[in-house]
């Protein structure tokens, strides 16, 4: 600093401002808090500049502070905070270098010591200093506090300085303390990812702490729906110290698949050879059921192994079909596949038939019969009836029952005429011969001595 009439008198100001506030935030705690805030010379009158406190910083004037005289001047000046009640601070900000409206510092400070070998005093100076509203960044990780210790001797005017620097070392990780827990989930509801603010991390040295959603990792089970998801975030404080939080997620599949619709039983007519076609595509329809599965496949298996030996080619099979999901979760449903005859056999005859009548009775039947699904079997019953010349009857009414395996019938009618096409045989006895001549009539020519003829009629 130097005098404006003699500019050989000249001193050193080594100013330490403490205890920054929000002028904003200072004014509120007091009413008798004030800034000092000079006229604004580009406005008529007495106006005073324009200021936001909110953008205004107030310090306190640390002890330590001095003045030392050069030149034509030798001593030193101890400087104390002005007022005392700290109801005028020293000002940092727009408009509050209490000169002008221009962005810089100002205060009031008091001040005692020697100054050319005189004791000087005074209650009432101040700083003012425009400065440059620059705003410098600094790296929090390369911070630093200076120290400054300083010996003022007033009465010999030396002053005696000593600057000790402490270096902010951080290479400490931030601490979480909590954040998503583990779960355990269906594979059909897993858990969205979290939000980072789920994350709550704490840094020893108070600054930031960043969390970031890192991602996750899939570690796969025992079958494609049961899993683990581990999921991790980062908390990094601002000298990239980080820690790594985790959550587990164990995703399983324990939910069977939904059969909608069930089986349905399946009867068919049979057609003497199994029915495989229907079989096999009953089965392969799985009786007609539908299965979903929540997370995943579904593969259809079935117990069928036979049908029944039921009547003719009939049978049946109770059949459990399976539903499986890709996990072995299963659901089942029971159905029937049966074979039914419910059709007549096939019996075939002539209406009419004429035998001879030796023929009769001899158990002869004039008709055949056929089932698509077994065997048949033809009965009959005849019922005698007039005509022809035979006795006791020379037609029967016949009438054929064929039955199959099953049960089922047909039946039909028959006329079955007797007839005699053919002559009696007569037996002529042997040649016989008398010792009587011709002329003898006493010769025994009768049928007990000549034999007797005979016949014999079909």
């Amino acid at each position: 600093l130097y005098c404006r009439e003699n500019a050989a008198q000249i001193l050193h100001l080594d100013a330490t401002f403490d205890n920054e506030e929000n002028a904003a935030d200072w004014l509120a705690q007091s009413s008798y808090n004030s800034l000092l805030i000079a006229n604004d010379p580009n406005q008529p009158g007495s106006a005073q500049c324009s200021v936001d406190p909110s953008l205004v910083s107030v310090f306190d004037l640390a002890e330590g502070s001095y003045l030392i005289g050069d030149g034509d001047l030798s001593g030193a000046l101890a400087l104390s905070h002005m007022p005392t009640s700290y109801s005028k601070r020293f000002q940092l900000g727009d408009g509050v270098n209490n000169h002008n409206c221009n962005y810089g510092l100002s205060g009031w400070f008091s001040w005692e010591g020697h100054m050319n070998g005189i004791d000087v005093s005074g209650l009432t100076a101040d700083i003012v200093i425009d400065l440059d509203n620059c705003v410098e960044i600094f790296d929090e990780c390369e911070e630093y506090a200076e120290f400054v210790f300083t010996a003022i001797d007033l009465d010999c005017g030396r002053v005696l300085t000593q600057t000790a620097r402490i270096d902010r070392d951080d290479t400490t990780a931030p601490v979480v303390s909590s954040g998503p827990a583990d779960a355990t989930a269906e594979c059909d509801n897993v858990p969205e990812v979290a939000d980072n603010s789920e994350v709550i991390a704490t840094d020893n040295c108070g600054g930031d702490v960043t969390i970031a959603y890192v991602g996750e990792v899939r570690v796969d089970g025992d079958c494609p729906d049961t899993y683990t998801l581990v999921r991790r975030w980062s908390a990094t404080d601002v000298c990239a110290n980080e820690s790594i939080y985790t959550q587990t997620l164990s995703i399983e599949d324990t939910t069977a698949p939904v059969i909608d619709p069930a089986s349905a039983d399946a009867t068919v007519e049979c057609d003497g050879a199994g029915n495989s076609a229907e079989l096999t595509a009953w089965l392969g329809s799985n009786g007609g059921a539908s299965a979903t599965d929540n997370c995943g496949d579904v593969t259809w298996s079935n117990d069928f192994t036979s049908l029944s030996d039921d009547c003719g080619a009939t049978g049946s099979a109770l059949v459990t079909f399976t539903a499986t999901d890709d996990c072995e979760n299963a659901s089942s449903t029971s159905a029937t596949f049966a074979i039914e005859d419910t059709t007549n056999p096939v019996l075939t005859n002539d209406p009419q038939v004429t035998i001879s009548c030796d023929e009769y009775p001899n158990d002869i039947v004039y008709a055949s019969a056929s089932d698509e699904c077994g065997d048949a079997m033809i009965t009959f019953t005849d019922l005698a009836v007039s005509g022809g010349c035979l006795v006791p009857a020379g037609a029967y009414l016949r009438l054929y029952t064929a039955t199959d395996d099953c049960g089922n019938t047909s039946t039909s009618e028959q006329v079955v005429t007797l007839v005699d096409e053919t002559a009696p045989v007569i037996t002529v006895p042997a040649a016989y011969s008398t010792t009587a001549d011709a002329t003898d009539c006493s010769a025994d020519i009768t049928p007990a001595a000549a034999g007797d003829a005979s016949a014999t009629d079909n």
